[in-house]
């Protein structure tokens, strides 16, 4: 009697398939397991079945070249003393931040830049230009990131701090661009593109600007101070307005905790998302705290978030800051869009690169066109000086630690007239400070801010700033008319 091979066949097919099934029931649970503990497999076993993670991953690259990737300041001149900053919600301002855009691809992929002499740059301002400023030197890696540039030449500068567009300096059909960098200050010549802004296009901005009577004229330093009368160490592109007449409405502040007195479970799915149910919870004396075995996160009563990934940093995990950023503008987006009303932006005020293992953004709030500055002695567990809304470090595989205060900031409705006469602003920094002080104080920069330093039952009028390059700061309140 012949064996049924047909049988022994069957089962050894049944036996294959279990032990398959087996084998993704385990690696599955291994997954489960490791991305309760790390928030990610240790490898993309998940990839596999959902494309959707792509889609999301490009999905944040484009909004954090939205939402964050802005000028910090936008200023048109027209060659004869008269300078235009271009407020936030002018159409105008981020068609030339995008047509300045389209220069800096075109100088990453070429190499014909010229080092000049950066005492070059008080000349320069002062020319028939728009002006672009950030708020600090952003790296040349991480603007490659925001416009999308692939394959670049290599610049001889690792950041840019400002980018000077002066549309009729060349004869030919070329427009001329000036970087402010790192390692000083370089020339390049572009030409003009058909579906460009022409030359023609540039005078007609300027001129319709001309026209407008009721946008702020500034002058530059360097103009208001052609004598050198006053000695101060201010920087010759400073803006300022000289006449007796100097006024702008400006809205006072407050702001609001969204967080307090919030349920934890609440807070939790607000916070953790998808991952709550991974991690422990429980209440402080004045915080939520939810942990797991290598995270934690306290919610303050007063909007403080503190985030810390307990391994801490590992060799070799820094990575590109493209892929840094945009994990903590992954973060960013999470909360911003939990807790902070859509018309509250944030911008890149500061990015340190001093650590091997992690970079570190910093980013703080507008209130329209005016940055807010923060600045509490104590604030959070270990009772440290906030001085920046937010502070994140990450590398290319996660965020490791961040302080975020979340708040949302309210203008008055009503508006008031202040004093911005240069003179009078510095009339009263030297009343407030000393003038000996003020004498030895470089100044980097000068703004109309708001400084949040009190609690939320306050409002908080503008205020004048101006910088060193450390980013210490003196500060005088604007007058009232």
């Amino acid at each position: 009697m012949g064996l049924d091979t047909s049988m022994f066949y069957n089962k050894n097919r049944f036996k294959s398939f279990v032990l398959a099934v087996l084998v993704i029931l385990s690696l599955t649970q291994v997954g489960i397991l490791w991305y309760n503990q790390n928030h990610s497999f240790p490898f993309n076993f998940l990839k596999v079945f959902s494309s959707r993670i792509v889609d999301d991953k490009t999905e944040i690259i484009e909004k954090a070249r939205k939402e964050i990737y802005k000028p910090y300041r936008l200023t048109v001149s027209n060659g004869n003393a008269s300078h235009w900053l271009l407020e936030e919600n002018s159409d105008i301002k981020y068609e030339l931040f995008k047509e300045v855009n389209e220069y800096l691809k075109e100088i990453f992929n070429s190499s014909g830049g010229v080092a000049l002499d950066s005492e070059l740059w008080s000349e320069l301002v002062i020319k028939k230009s728009i002006l672009v400023e950030f708020k600090t030197e952003i790296k040349t890696d991480l603007l490659k990131w925001f416009l999308n540039c692939q394959r670049t030449s290599k610049t001889e500068f690792d950041s840019i701090y400002k980018v000077l567009m002066v549309p009729d300096e060349d004869i030919n059909n070329n427009n001329t661009i000036y970087l402010l960098t790192s390692k000083g200050l370089y020339k390049y010549v572009v030409p003009f593109r058909k579906d460009r802004i022409s030359r023609k296009d540039y005078s007609n901005i300027i001129n319709n600007l001309e026209r407008n009577r009721y946008i702020s004229v500034y002058k530059m330093f360097i103009e208001a101070n052609p004598s050198n009368v006053i000695s101060y160490q201010i920087p010759s592109d400073a803006l300022c307005m000289i006449s007796s007449s100097s006024y702008i409405r400006l809205p006072v502040i407050e702001y609001s905790v969204e967080t307090e007195a919030m349920d934890i479970e609440k807070a939790a799915a607000v916070i953790l998302g998808n991952e709550k149910e991974s991690y422990d919870r429980y209440i402080e004396k004045n915080a939520l705290v939810f942990k797991n075995i290598n995270n934690v996160y306290r919610l303050y009563n007063d909007g403080l978030l503190e985030y810390k990934y307990v391994p801490g940093t590992e060799s070799g995990q820094k990575g590109s800051i493209g892929e840094a950023f945009k994990n903590a503008y992954s973060f960013i987006k999470r909360i911003k869009d939990a807790f902070i009303n859509e018309e509250n932006g944030i911008y890149i005020s500061e990015i340190r690169d001093n650590n091997p293992d992690y970079y570190e953004f910093v980013f703080d709030y507008m209130a329209g066109d005016y940055p807010v500055y923060i600045n509490f002695n104590e604030k959070g567990n270990d009772k440290k000086p906030l001085t920046n809304a937010i502070i994140i470090k990450a590398n290319s595989k996660r965020i490791i630690e961040s302080r975020w205060y979340i708040i949302n900031i309210h203008k008055s409705r009503s508006l008031k007239n202040y004093n911005v006469r240069f003179q009078d602003l510095l009339n009263g920094l030297v009343r407030k400070y000393g003038k000996q002080a003020l004498e030895s104080y470089k100044i980097k920069n000068t703004t109309i801010a708001y400084l949040i330093d009190g609690d939320k039952f306050n409002s908080f009028s503008p205020v004048w700033i101006v910088e060193n390059p450390e980013d210490d700061y003196y500060y005088v309140k604007l007058d009232e008319k």
